[in-house]
């Protein structure tokens, strides 16, 4: 059995590790998530991307919609006293392209399942080329599997299930499909980026609550498997994106990184990783200063 030791090196920002974003709509989280290491594969699943250089598959469900299956004559075909279903292909979906040259034409889009499909199966094969896989948003992912869970328990909506039931099926659901792209891509090596809008901040007392727009359980089991969480918004002095890392039990933000730990630093992957290397070169001058 091998047992290694590990040396942390400060001056690099590991592969596979996860990161979660969060903030106000329009900070510039999608556009610069897209550029995350100059490589980066955006699962859109807000319809918001049209205006961003990236690299994206849009998702519209969870699991691949299906419809009756029929015959040359249009008869609905039975097997063992049901219908057959067929899996529609993703550009018979009912979506067309809304920019570009393609504009009007119909528009392939895919299920979450089908997306972690392809992943597996591109990385498995060494045939993945990006460095990074980014869901924008997951709270358009819970709400997908909110109405999963309405559908399954009869309800008519959230909140009806005796004992938080339904709340809990839902966190069970979005957290196997973080578990599963996260355990993935840590296999691998490739960051695992979450996307989402921050509540509206609220006031209790003298402190501030912010929080990723998501049930409280969620947010925190979310937080809990997560690396690095910024909050992302803009510098009025300056009208770009910010991101901060300055954390406290209003606050759900942080980071494993100590070089990133209580900043607040311009919002890209080239600035993040800037710091890293700046903190660790501070680091070195303060011990030969001894």
């Amino acid at each position: 059995m091998l047992v290694e030791k590990v040396s942390v090196n400060k001056n690099e920002l590991p592969g596979g590790f996860v990161y979660i974003f969060i903030g106000p709509p329009k900070t510039g989280k999608t556009t610069e998530v897209a550029k995350w290491r100059d490589s980066c594969l955006l699962i859109d699943a807000n319809l918001g991307s049209d205006l961003v250089e990236c690299n994206r598959i849009t998702v519209t469900s969870i699991n691949p919609p299906k419809e009756e299956q029929k015959d040359e004559n249009g008869k609905i075909i039975i097997r063992n006293g049901k219908p057959l279903l067929r899996i529609i292909p993703p550009e018979e979906r009912g979506y067309v392209y809304r920019t570009g040259p393609n504009r009007g034409k119909p528009m392939s889009v895919y299920s979450v399942s089908e997306v972690l499909t392809y992943a597996r199966q591109n990385l498995e094969q060494g045939t993945f080329p990006y460095k990074a896989i980014a869901i924008d948003t997951m709270g358009d992912i819970n709400e997908w599997i909110e109405e999963i869970v309405i559908n399954e328990m009869g309800l008519k909506s959230m909140g009806e299930a005796a004992y938080g039931g339904d709340w809990g099926r839902a966190r069970s659901k979005n957290l196997d499909i973080i578990k599963r792209f996260g355990l993935l891509c840590r296999k691998y090596g490739i960051d695992f980026i979450q996307i989402n809008h921050s509540k509206p901040t609220t006031t209790i007392g003298t402190t501030v609550q912010l929080s990723a727009d998501l049930p409280r359980g969620l947010t925190t089991a979310l937080n809990g498997r997560a690396d690095v969480i910024g909050y992302v918004s803009i510098d009025k002095s300056t009208n770009k994106a910010v991101v901060s890392f300055q954390a406290y039990d209003e606050r759900q933000v942080g980071s494993r990184f100590e070089a990133l730990a209580g900043k607040t630093i311009p919002f890209s992957w080239t600035s993040i990783e800037n710091e890293v290397k700046k903190h660790t070169i501070k680091q070195k001058e303060t011990e030969n200063d001894k």
